[in-house]
């Protein structure tokens, strides 16, 4: 029976059997789970395991295509193996893996301490996450991790690593957790998996001790396991990114630090003008500037209140003689919302505000920003601008985000 992973889910062929095995060179002592990844296309993956050091994955879906091959030991050990962009062929059906944590950190190509530098973003579905990220060689036949690093909440990550110069691929992993033990403490938060692979792990809500047999897991919701209590999620597959020409740094100097806020979608949210008790606001023009200096195009935008005719689209249609205006009987706080059609890096935001002398007691003195990455994420705070100082008529104002 093979089983086919693909977009987070699995599936079974039953009475399909491959018509050639594929060898590899793990050793035949263990068994490892093993996923395909096209490198064509991104969202096909084949997944299966290893034993007595043949692959399960029919040839006939792997030949004539190149693949990724990532293998885990079974056992829970972190042994990690790796057979990048190889094709399996008629005449060459074997896999050769490769130690991608046997080698020592740091060994490449120059060896004189030269230090390189790259740095990304890990996103699911657009949503930042937190992953492993490992820097790979990419030296045929003997590649070697050079460094690895957690992405930070925001799904940031910025490595500098020695001894190498030359290219290499970056590979973001989930976390597989340990196998599921009976009679186990577990603390909140702990990760594990089922002993049978679907495509989920299951991390503990409770703190506990597990029961004496396996659970059915739910993949739909919560798990009860002796005292503990589970919540499913996905497991998603490894992310490699490369070949990448990384930032060669010369002696003593230290990395740049990215600017700006990686973000998708962008909350305003005014929280005191200059003293205007009827209308609250009068902004004629809005503006989010990314870290290459040029204007980002909004895709979409609401407020929480406005005017009639005088909505927050009036901001982003670029004539000065238009403006988004609060209703008469509104209270602050007023939030606008802006979407982007992908993440930019946001490096300031310009304000302008409306003409006439009469509206100067509308105009801003306190607000703050938030950016968030998806829209499913949640909006984290960015930045914020207090006992902002009298606007002049027609007057624009431009903001760090950071």
């Amino acid at each position: 029976m093979i089983i086919i992973h693909e977009n987070n889910e699995l599936y079974e062929w039953p009475g399909f059997q491959p018509p050639q095995s594929i060898s590899t060179n793990l050793p035949p002592d263990s068994q490892y789970w093993v996923r395909a990844c096209s490198t064509v296309s991104g969202s096909t993956e084949l997944a299966g395991y290893v034993e007595n050091g043949e692959l399960s994955i029919s040839f006939e879906a792997l030949k004539d295509q190149e693949f990724n091959y990532i293998a885990f030991e079974q056992d829970g050990d972190t042994n990690l193996y790796m057979a990048l962009n190889t094709t399996l062929t008629e005449a060459a059906p074997q896999l050769q893996f490769q130690s991608a944590t046997g080698g020592d950190i740091g060994d490449g190509d120059t060896g004189d301490g030269s230090l390189a530098r790259i740095a990304g973003t890990v996103q699911i579905d657009g949503t930042p996450a937190v992953r492993d990220v490992l820097v790979i060689s990419n030296e045929t036949g003997s590649r070697k991790v050079l460094a690895e690093a957690a992405s930070e909440p925001d799904g940031t990550f910025d490595i500098t690593y020695p001894n190498w110069i030359g290219a290499v691929i970056a590979l973001a992993l989930d976390n597989y957790g340990d196998p599921f033990a009976p009679e186990t403490t577990l603390n909140q938060g702990a990760i594990i998996h089922p002993t049978t692979p679907n495509g989920y792990v299951f991390e503990a809500t409770t703190a506990g001790t597990t029961g004496t047999e396996e659970p059915a897991w739910n993949t739909g919701g919560n798990t009860q396991s002796g005292s503990v209590s589970f919540n499913a999620r996905p497991y998603y597959r490894p992310i490699a990114s490369g070949p990448l020409n990384a930032e060669v740094l010369e002696e003593g100097q230290e990395p740049e630090p990215e600017t700006g806020i990686e973000a998708t979608h962008i909350r305003i949210t005014i929280m005191e003008n200059q003293g205007s008790t009827g209308f609250k606001l009068a902004l004629s023009d809005i503006r989010v500037i990314d870290t290459d200096d040029n204007e980002v195009s909004v895709a979409s935008a609401s407020a929480t209140n406005w005017a009639t005719n005088f909505g927050i689209d009036k901001a982003l249609d670029a004539d000065p003689t238009t403006f988004w205006s609060s209703s008469d009987s509104a209270s602050l706080p007023i939030s606008a919302e802006l979407v982007f059609s992908e993440s930019v890096r946001i490096d300031r935001i310009s304000i302008q505000q409306a003409e006439g002398s009469n509206r100067l007691s509308r105009a801003l003195k306190a607000f703050y920003l938030e950016t968030k990455e998806g829209s499913e994420a949640d909006y984290v705070a960015a930045a914020s601008y207090q006992d902002l100082p009298a606007w002049t008529v027609s007057e624009t104002r431009v903001f760090d985000v950071e």
